[in-house]
């Protein structure tokens, strides 16, 4: 697998790219090319040379490692989650699994990956992003509402990989979280929260 240096070098360096935008987050790297073609091109390049493509709409492509580094926690931690209320029985019985990508607004895909992020506000910020794409607070009412998030207690020595593509502080296991190690934060209480950091998503009251 070669490394993310080598990977720019060979996107910039194929006579039939062309790039309106070529950026680096973290590990990562997203491209926005001039025609879906050449999407498919950097898609193909990342798929050849050990890495994975983790977004690919129209002419913008997201790649990364597909065995990325691994990072370690050197103190026990509280983590969190977003999830669906739909899926509240089953969490408490069986506790949080990975999953594939491809389910939300960001329009990702990758292999079965348990999503968290290191703070509360970072799970806020994954909600806001899932509101922006609706031009009508209602419906975003409406999803909001469909929400759960949990705390995820973590043991140091806990082993992740970050989520280079998440604004947030992101991050990405591929092993499940036991229900016993879970606890959902009440609703009423993270709503009000939610509402006085992102106050114009929700002009009227939920």
């Amino acid at each position: 697998m070669i490394t993310q240096v080598e990977m720019l070098r060979l996107l910039l360096g194929e006579a039939n790219l062309d790039f309106a935008r070529l950026k680096t987050i973290g590990n990562a790297v997203s491209a926005e090319t001039r025609t879906e073609a050449m999407a498919l091109e950097v898609e193909r390049l990342a798929l050849t040379n050990g890495w994975i493509q983790t977004r690919l709409t129209g002419t913008t492509v997201s790649i990364e490692p597909a065995t990325p580094e691994i990072q370690i926690l050197f103190t026990d931690s509280v983590l969190y989650h977003v999830s669906y209320k739909e899926h509240r029985d089953f969490i408490a019985d069986v506790g949080l699994k990975p999953g594939t990508g491809g389910n939300t607004s960001l329009k990702r895909s990758y292999p079965p990956r348990l999503h968290l992020v290191a703070f509360l506000r970072d799970a806020f910020q994954f909600i806001h992003h899932q509101l922006k794409p609706s031009s009508a607070h209602v419906r975003g009412a409406r999803l909001f509402d469909t929400l759960d998030i949990y705390e995820v207690r973590v043991k140091c020595g806990f082993e992740y990989y970050n989520d280079d593509h998440f604004d947030g502080r992101g991050l990405w296991i591929t092993s499940g979280v036991p229900h016993s190690d879970l606890t959902l934060v009440d609703p009423k209480a993270w709503h009000d929260l939610y509402q006085s950091t992102f106050p114009d998503d929700f002009p009227q009251q939920l």
